[in-house]
């Protein structure tokens, strides 16, 4: 964000049970990074919800007990996922994929993360959606029989599974900030895949100064484009920023490592 221009950047939590493309719908954050199943969620109740692009693939990853073998498999089993959430429209999505009935042939129980995780090794659910870093901390406690992998396993594997979004009105009203916040999660994904370690000790490092888990942006730009704006660029997944920008002479020059064109549309379809 920096690197964009972004100076003041703040970090705000949203309800894990709500997910943060609920709070960009409800204006209380700007632009988020989300799976694709929270965003769909607000988009078919006609939220204000502007999709600006996909940030990667993988995240999730199905993990089954012995009696699970394949998801048709997940018939008459127990399932931890709260109601109406990304876990849980994944794995319905799943079940519908292969001809179940999500809502009759599944039992659904409600617990956090965590909780899920320890009923799951303890042998009294049968399987559990696991969202990164819970799938890696199941492989360190050796809790591990991975029926699918959204980050190998075709289809799945071939698509998004986390997406940028902006509340309608900030694109509206602030394509240039929009389209500059996408570049910079659009950076960071890159950072991650070609800079492994340094993302690893960027996040150890954030970790240890923190322990927010969403974060959200205020920003104030001033003498870019003329005139001053002063949008509330509030993220919601993962570190998102506000920032405060000081003039167009300090703006730092256009990325030539990705062209943003879907961005560029977005922005001033919006605007």
């Amino acid at each position: 964000m920096k690197a964009e221009g972004f100076i003041d950047v703040q970090y705000v939590k949203t309800p894990l049970n709500e997910g943060p493309t609920k709070a960009l719908a409800e204006g209380k954050i700007d632009i988020t990074q989300n799976d694709t199943a929270g965003h769909l969620m607000e988009l078919d109740v006609g939220a204000p919800v502007v999709v600006l692009g996909g940030i990667h693939t993988g995240c999730w990853e199905l993990f089954a007990n012995d009696s699970v073998r394949t998801l048709r498999d997940l018939k008459g089993k127990t399932v931890a996922a709260p109601e109406r959430s990304s876990r849980q429209a994944f794995v319905a999505g799943l079940a519908t994929y292969v001809g179940l009935n999500p809502s009759k042939d599944i039992t659904w129980v409600n617990h956090e993360p965590g909780k899920s995780m320890q009923l799951f090794a303890e042998g009294k659910i049968d399987a559990f959606m696991g969202f990164a870093p819970e799938p890696q901390e199941m492989r360190t406690k050796k809790i591990c029989r991975v029926l699918l992998d959204f980050g190998k396993d075709r289809p799945w594997s071939q698509y998004f599974c986390c997406m940028a979004a902006a509340n309608r009105e900030f694109t509206r009203k602030h394509p240039v900030a929009t389209k500059r916040a996408l570049r910079a999660m659009l950076k960071a994904t890159d950072l991650c895949v070609s800079q492994p370690e340094r993302a690893a000790r960027l996040m150890v490092d954030r970790a240890s100064r923190t322990s927010t888990s969403t974060s959200c942006s205020r920003s104030r730009r001033s003498g870019s484009g003329g005139g001053s704006t002063n949008p509330r660029t509030r993220c919601g997944s993962g570190p998102c920023v506000s920032a405060r920008r000081a003039s167009s002479s300090r703006v730092p020059p256009r990325s030539s490592r990705r062209e943003l064109t879907g961005a560029s549309s977005t922005s001033s379809s919006a605007s």
